[in-house]
């Protein structure tokens, strides 16, 4: 389900549409849905990690959902650059659709070394993840245990 379908669309403060995708800025937490057949690497990225540093800053904590409602491939690989130019990133949450997406959020976590979590549901991502950036803010050391609960 597209986050403009569901009952997150009432939480979308920005929303920007470029080559890559659909981006969607929450108060804490930003939902990406990547366009059909792109590919997602640091370099195809330099406009959507503008996007996210103009609306969180470099210190303001903040979530990253990737609603994979479509097919695309990314280079894990780059990761660590990814990291390094959100300093303030605390957790990346991926709603997946299929057994293809499952497989390869198993890959994908291994190249990062942020908190990486898998979901079936936007609405459940959503919560979970928001959680676990206000446990930050109160500098409540967030249990990781907390997001699959």
């Amino acid at each position: 389900m597209k986050i403009i379908n569901s009952e997150l669309s009432e939480k979308i403060i920005e929303q920007h549409s470029i080559k890559l995708g659909q981006f969607y800025f929450l108060k804490d937490l930003m939902v990406a849905e990547i366009n059909n057949g792109e590919h997602i690497d640091f370099e195809s990225s330099q406009n959507y990690l503008k996007l996210i540093n103009e609306f969180y800053g470099t210190e303001k904590p903040f979530g990253y959902i990737c609603n994979r409602v479509n097919y695309f491939s990314i280079s894990p690989l780059d990761f660590p650059k990814f990291i390094k130019v959100m300093p303030n990133l605390s957790i990346f949450g991926i709603v997946h659709n299929n057994h293809f997406d499952r497989m390869n959020y198993e890959v994908e976590k291994r190249f990062c070394n942020k908190p990486y979590k898998s979901f079936i549901d936007l609405n459940l991502a959503y919560k979970k993840i928001k959680r676990f950036i206000e446990n930050l803010k109160f500098n409540i050391e967030p249990e990781l245990s907390d997001i699959l609960m």
